[in-house]
């Protein structure tokens, strides 16, 4: 939140009294946000979110500057506990083509899959793909192979067969890659 505030050019104080923990401690008490873990809050609801990201629009910020501000603040760490959040936030915004975004993309499309949220590593690994250049596969080679990769196996795990082949014959089509380099993909194939 301070480093959301901060970059926005936001005053930290008022009459020397920091102002983000009365803001806190007020969106806490009115029931907007609540308290799980150490200096940690999450929104107690979607609709809350939303009506806070509405009024952002007043003020020029979108959910998406907010996560790229966190992506681009945060330590490793601390991006990685938090993720699917800034991820989403991103992926909220209207961003150009990104092979760094569509990384963050692929990470937490991982991630998801470890945690068997195929319904989700099926939507991070979309969003990645669609922040990639369509055509050219001679840049960003390796996260395109991920990102099809993940996105088969999530598709096909939540009986999206037919969006799994496509994804597996974009691949396969193109011939040059290793059969090494297709494995993962070859036993999605398989199962």
């Amino acid at each position: 939140l301070e480093l959301v505030w901060k970059s926005h050019g936001m005053p930290m104080t008022i009459d020397d009294k920091p102002i983000l923990p009365l803001l806190v401690d007020m969106a806490i008490k009115d029931s907007f946000i609540e308290e799980y873990g150490s200096d940690r809050y999450r929104w107690v609801h979607d609709k809350v979110q939303e009506a806070a990201f509405s009024l952002l629009e007043d003020v020029k910020m979108s959910p998406f500057d907010i996560g790229r501000i966190l992506y681009y603040s945060l330590d490793p760490s601390q991006l990685e506990q938090d993720l699917f959040a800034v991820v989403d936030l991103i992926n909220k915004g209207k961003t150009e083509k990104s092979a760094e975004f569509a990384q963050a993309n692929l990470q937490a499309a991982q991630k998801a899959l470890e945690l068997s949220a195929f319904q989700s590593a099926s939507r991070y690994s979309s969003h990645g793909i669609d922040l990639l250049n369509d055509t050219d596969w001679s840049t960003d080679r390796q996260l395109k192979l991920n990102l099809y990769s993940v996105g088969a196996h999530s598709e096909l795990v939540v009986g999206n067969v037919d969006a799994a082949e496509r994804y597996m014959k974009e691949v396969f089509e193109r011939g040059d890659f290793t059969a090494m380099e297709t494995l993962s993909l070859t036993m999605t194939k398989v199962t």
